[in-house]
């Protein structure tokens, strides 16, 4: 799974790079992540010290990398507890130790809470842990030794950054401070844990907010948006959207998440993905294992600020490698090399290598995602995995006569599907390899 989704190049900005390599340098340096979810018992002790290394790792890169500031994009506690928040503050003191990198300079935290930090999860009020949701301010306080607002701004080398807490966005203490820093007419940077609504992936992934952030950001087209959320990987190239403002998805640090839930707000339900608990339909008879829903994948972003440009490298932390080509947004040019459509014209297709085949037999199956039930018929698939990928839309034909389409998120060449949803002993299935962008290749084909 690492090296399918490291291998991924980003062929639409591989000229990019040049731009991002110049010999000036950056005006400003910063780190992103977001969705840390580190998880302590309230004593202090960590109960997956792996969530807390893989922070500490990606702050150790962010001061090799010169970074000036980081930004956490929500969920730094998993379960609400004042613990996990204080072991997040640990963290950043043992890199950054008085606000300072190891060269002495000055590198300053730009934190918001997500929907996990101020949670009252059933279990931990049984356990009479102490939550963060008890006191906000508080526990923010105790934990980095600053002030709690709900909103705010901070200025860092001549560039604002806005920080907005859950369940303020678009209020008006956010409205205020994206007014205050949009107002400079210079580049500024906004912070929360959703995304903006109708921005990222099409607005087709959940974790959007109620829309008056986009409201409130699409007044200034110089804003930058960071938010996490619904841990979409960052090889999805729709995690940089441009529109009246641009705004970035930060992934997790975490894990990955990929639904197998079709909804209006999962139009990629996927095969291979977790299914919702008590789902029904297509989702209730999973045949395939869920693979990627919380994959070990765990990424972020550094930013480099230019006078003409914002360079976005992707990065996976676990592995210490990049992830695809950099973004590189031009400043001052009017230019919108990341509108969807214009991608989506210029995009290189995925394809099957020369001579694939697809193979399809019958086989016995037993549903998964703790489906009860005996092994039942199911129909495998098999063919070659296709270059530049991110999925793949599987057609066959259901009893009705109509079309039963499927989708498989592309970690394994291999698909099994429930013989139910279709007709009869012989089906004519179709497989179109699709880009992050929705762009199609041909289909292989069994007839």
């Amino acid at each position: 799974m690492k090296s399918r989704l490291v291998g991924i190049v980003a062929c639409l900005f591989c000229a990019g790079l040049s731009l991002g390599a110049g010999a000036d340098e950056p005006l400003l340096r910063f780190g992103v992540v977001s969705d840390i979810h580190v998880t302590a018992a309230d004593d202090g002790t960590l109960k997956r010290s792996d969530n807390l290394d893989l922070f500490l790792g990606a702050l150790r890169y962010f001061d090799r990398m010169k970074a000036d500031a980081v930004v956490v994009a929500g969920d730094m506690a998993n379960d609400g507890r004042v613990a996990e928040l204080l072991a997040v503050g640990k963290a950043w003191d043992s890199v950054f130790p008085g606000g300072k990198g190891s060269d002495g300079r000055k590198v300053e935290k730009v934190f918001v809470y997500g929907n996990h930090d101020p949670a009252r999860w059933e279990r931990v009020n049984t356990h009479g842990e102490r939550l963060i949701a008890d006191d906000l301010a508080g526990s923010w306080e105790k934990a980095f030794r600053e002030p709690f607002s709900p909103a705010y701004v901070k200025t860092v080398k001549g560039y604002d950054f806005v920080g907005v807490h859950w369940g303020n966005e678009g209020k008006p203490a956010a409205v205020e401070a994206i007014d205050r820093a949009g107002k400079t007419g210079k580049v500024f940077f906004h912070v929360q844990h959703p995304h903006v609504k109708g921005t990222v992936y099409g607005g087709n992934v959940w974790g959007q907010d109620n829309g008056a952030s986009f409201a409130a950001l699409s007044k200034y087209p110089q804003a930058v948006s960071f938010s996490g959320h619904s841990h979409t990987p960052l090889e999805n190239e729709q995690s940089i959207w441009q529109g009246a403002f641009t705004a970035v998805g930060t992934a997790s640090l975490r894990y990955i998440s990929i639904s197998s839930y079709r909804s209006t707000q999962f139009p990629r339900g996927y095969e291979n993905g977790k299914a919702a608990k008590g789902a029904k339909g297509d989702a209730g008879a999973k045949v395939m294992a869920s693979e990627v829903y919380h994959t070990d994948l765990h990424q972020g972003l550094f930013v480099r600020v230019y006078s003409d440009r914002i360079v976005f490298s992707r990065r996976e932390f676990g592995a210490g490698v990049p992830i695809g080509g950099d973004w590189v947004l031009p400043l001052g040019t009017g230019a919108r090399p990341f509108d969807l459509e214009t991608r989506r014209k210029t995009s290189a297709p995925p394809e099957f290598p020369d001579g694939a085949k697809l193979a399809v037999s019958r086989v016995q199956a037993k549903p998964v995602d703790g489906q009860k039930g005996e092994k039942v018929d199911a129909w495998e698939l098999l063919f070659p995995a296709a270059k530049g990928a991110y999925e793949y839309q599987i057609t066959g034909t259901g009893p009705d006569g109509r079309p039963v389409v499927s989708w498989v998120y592309a970690t394994k060449a291999k698909v099994r599907l429930a013989a139910s949803r279709f007709a009869g002993d012989k089906v004519r299935f179709s497989v179109i390899p699709v880009d992050s962008l929705g762009v199609c290749g041909r289909a292989l084909t069994n007839f």
